[in-house]
Order: structure tokens, then sequence, then C-alpha cells
């Protein structure tokens, strides 16, 4: 953080990070508080636009303050945020810049079936290029079919109330299995041992910040070549991220 002389200082947990204000303890977690420049709105979806990010993130675990995160919800096979099932690159990055995100050109992670499989990593204005907050999988003609949403730097995605990012795991799991058995749900666990749902098109991921793991969510929906949610996710975003 910053001194008030505005010199560099270490937190004391061993946490040195730039351009914020007095860190925020949450659970067993440092969180890191973001000064921003400006929030406006957008009208292609009403999200927060995020402005003037150039002095943070120092620290490569630092997780970005609940406060400070845009926040989106989430309808189920539908649309996470701005984000619509089926749109292809240029929509989904024509939506994302509207909320203040940038991103680099498509890049290919394979075929999937007869189709070539694309990712676009979209991250905050100003961000370091390996800051993503959000990754978006496409597949040939049937466009965005993955999305998943970083647990240290991604939006807050809720759903029916329940925060579903930068939660540690087993928080999550006990709000989604509450959720599943009021709503009628069959509970699912996932490939990592987490709560998921293939009805909602949902699986949660426990993603390394530090010395702990919070909650990455990935969301997908099944389509003629993925049958199931799990089938939806690439195995790029399952190697990844652990």
């Amino acid at each position: 953080m910053l001194a008030g002389d505005g010199k560099e200082v270490s937190d004391g947990e061993g946490l040195r990070v730039l351009g914020t204000e007095q860190p925020l303890t949450v659970g067993s977690v440092r969180r890191i508080t973001l000064i921003t420049a400006g929030v406006g709105s957008s009208a292609l979806y009403p999200c927060d636009r995020r402005k003037g990010l150039l002095d943070v993130w120092a620290d490569s675990w630092a997780v970005v303050a609940e406060s400070d995160r845009v926040q989106w919800d989430y309808a189920p096979l539908e649309r996470v945020g701005p984000l619509s099932f089926g749109m292809s690159v240029e929509e989904a990055g024509i939506a994302m810049e509207a909320c203040g995100f940038t991103s680099d050109t498509a890049s290919g992670v394979g075929k999937f079936g007869p189709f070539e499989h694309l990712r676009t990593r979209f991250r905050a204005a100003g961000a370091p290029f390996h800051r993503d907050a959000v990754t978006a999988y496409y597949v040939g003609p049937m466009g965005l079919t993955c999305i998943a949403v970083d647990a240290l730097t991604g939006p807050q995605v809720t759903f029916d109330g329940i925060r579903l990012i930068g939660r540690p795991p087993s928080e999550l799991s006990a709000e989604l299995t509450a959720h599943a058995e009021k709503t009628g749900r069959q509970i699912q666990i996932t490939t990592g041992g987490d709560i998921g749902s293939q009805e909602l098109g949902m699986n949660p991921r426990a993603q390394r910040a530090g010395d702990v793991v919070l909650t990455r969510l990935v969301f997908g929906r099944p389509n003629d070549w993925a049958n199931t949610m799990f089938d939806c996710i690439p195995a790029d975003e399952m190697l990844s991220h652990y």
C-alpha cells in the first residue's frame, strides 16, 4: 500500500501493492481495496465502468476487494452479466468494452469436434496483461459456449442472492447445497470436489490466491457438441488456475 508520503510500503503480511487504500481482512484472505477514477454505466448492460486502474496489483496474488468488484448477475444458461451465450467474438468484445474491459486478439485453443475453439481474455482497463478478469470460449458457429470468471480479479457474479466469486470453496458449496435442496434441484459434485449444477450451468473451481484458495466460476451451456456442463469446459481451462 502507499504510506502518507506516497512511498510504497509493506502491509506486514508480505504483500506489496501500489495504489491502494488500507487493506481489508476477510476471513483468512487479505483483500486489497483498489482506487478507481470513476464509475459510469452502459446502455448495453447496467454494469460498472472502471477507469484508471494503472497502479494496482503489484502483487500477483492480490485479491480485489468485494466493494471494488464490478457487480454482475447470472441468468442460468442464458448470460453472465453482459455476456450472452451464443455471442460471436466481436459481439462479446463490444459488450465487455462497454463495461470498461479490454482484451487481446482471440486465440485458438484447438478443435472442438470439427469446429475451431477460440478464447478471449478480458481484463480491467489499465490492468497488467497477466491479470485476466474474465475468459470467454467460443466454438465455431455456436459462438460463446463457456465463460470463466477469475477468483482474484473478476466481477462479482450473484445468483439468487448467492455471491459466487472469490469465496472460500466450503462456504459457497454450503450455500449452493442449501439452494439446491430448497429448489428441488439435484446436488452434483464436480471433478474438483465442489458443489456444482448441470441445471444451472455452474462449475465452481478452487483457484489459488497465495496460501489460500477462492472460488473461480466456470459457466457453460450444453449444445449439440457438448451434452453436459463438463463437456462445455475446454481442457485449457481445466488444466490451469489451480
